[in-house]
């Protein structure tokens, strides 16, 4: 599953769900060829809405998780990964939003603009879907 996310390029990333658009990665492997400090570049459309997230890989442990940051925004998202006996569950999380005084000025009108399961349908069906892909 690891792997699978390290070699993700526009063609899968499009193939695994019908609103991605494109995934680049930017700039070259690192020499023990990991992609960690490299940028990524992801589109895709999420419940009507285009979304282009412009970031970077800042920490990677293999076999363990993922976490992306976006270069100007107050956003990040993870990918966590937990092998058991029956496969590996993948955890996402998503955290957007400033911290201390801007963070409690501008939360409620972040919460209100998003609504809280405005999202909640195209992850659980695109992680549904990554099921499948992975296994094939």
């Amino acid at each position: 599953v690891f792997n699978w996310w390290l070699n993700l390029d526009s063609e899968k990333y499009r193939k695994w769900f019908h609103d991605h658009r494109d995934w680049v990665w930017r700039g070259e492997r690192s020499k023990n060829g990991t992609r960690h400090g490299q940028n990524v570049f992801i589109h895709e459309i999420v419940e009507g809405y285009e979304f282009k997230f412009h970031g970077k890989l800042i920490e990677m442990e293999e076999n363990s998780h993922l976490l992306f940051r976006h270069l100007f925004l107050p956003l990040s998202f993870s990918f966590q990964f937990n092998p058991g006996q029956t496969g590996t569950d993948v955890i996402f999380t998503l955290n957007a939003g400033f911290k201390g005084f801007l963070g409690w000025l501008s939360d409620p009108v972040i919460k209100l603009l998003n609504g809280s399961n405005l999202k909640k349908s195209h992850v659980v069906e695109e992680h549904r879907r990554l099921e499948d892909i992975i296994a094939d």
